[in-house]
């Protein structure tokens, strides 16, 4: 299904690569006008090169969400240069695969830093960018693992779960200035996301039969964002993960450790 984003301007930190990249191109097509912000600034570029013989207008934006002032001052120029921001995505986001006790003190500050409180700069700098316009909407990327934890990705499940609990809490106190808060819940998605994770050099353990595609998650953003939904689970297995680990949580445990035995 195709959908009219024509007239909208839409922000996505991390955007230049996997999911970040899917759905800036996406909300592209649709017709929208796109900043792309990550921190590496060459592969937006060659992105923004790529989506500008669309009709909407392109730019990108070195943006390091763990610089909060930097993020403050890279949502207002991009405010200026394409006059409001109607839609944030955030998107970007660092994983890892080790045991708890394994992950160095710096590692998991940037984890942290990165997942959680990038996410946090984000929505404080655009809030009163969307309130002055009468309202906007963002999403907020978590995983299906920020429902149900998960072995060797602590850190990781704990900025996740932290990201739906903001979602729910500034879902109800900016209802009022009509900013709507959407929250994504990926599964295991073909990205390299997998590549870049920390894991010490020892792999990542979980070798999942089911992978959705980029493209399919961006889809599901736009289709959240159009029909304003307040949060989506994707694929099947997540569902079923989500909703059995509410009725049968010991069988969830067991099921995973026995994955993970298999490693």
């Amino acid at each position: 299904m195709s959908y009219d984003f024509r007239g909208r301007v839409v922000l996505v930190t991390g955007a230049s690569s996997g999911i970040g990249r899917a759905t800036a191109q996406a909300f592209a097509r649709a017709g929208a006008s796109v900043a792309l912000t990550s921190r590496n600034l060459e592969q937006l570029e060659a992105i923004a090169a790529h989506l500008r013989p669309a009709e909407s207008k392109i730019a990108a934006y070195r943006m390091d969400v763990t610089d909060r002032d930097e993020v403050v001052a890279t949502m207002q120029k991009a405010a200026n240069d394409f006059g409001q921001i109607d839609i944030l995505v955030n998107n970007a986001g660092i994983g890892h695969c080790l045991r708890f006790e394994e992950i160095a003190w710096e590692d998991m500050r940037r984890i942290v830093d990165t997942n959680l409180l990038g996410v946090m700069h984000c929505i404080r700098a655009v809030i009163p960018l969307m309130r002055a316009k009468g309202g906007g909407q963002i999403v907020n990327i978590s995983s299906t693992v920020g429902h149900k934890g998960v072995p060797m990705m602590s850190i990781y499940c704990a900025t996740k779960f932290a990201v739906r609990g903001l979602t729910e809490s500034l879902r109800m106190e900016l209802r009022k200035d009509h900013i709507e808060l959407i929250g994504i819940s990926p599964g295991t998605t073909d990205t390299d996301f997998f590549n870049r994770a920390v894991t010490n050099g020892k792999g990542w353990w979980l070798k999942s039969p089911w992978k959705t595609s980029p493209d399919t998650v961006a889809q599901q953003i736009l289709r959240a964002c159009f029909r304003h939904k307040r949060e989506v689970v994707l694929t099947p297995e997540g569902r079923a993960m989500v909703i059995l680990n509410k009725i049968a949580p010991r069988f969830v445990d067991f099921m995973t450790m026995k994955l993970l035995a298999r490693e």
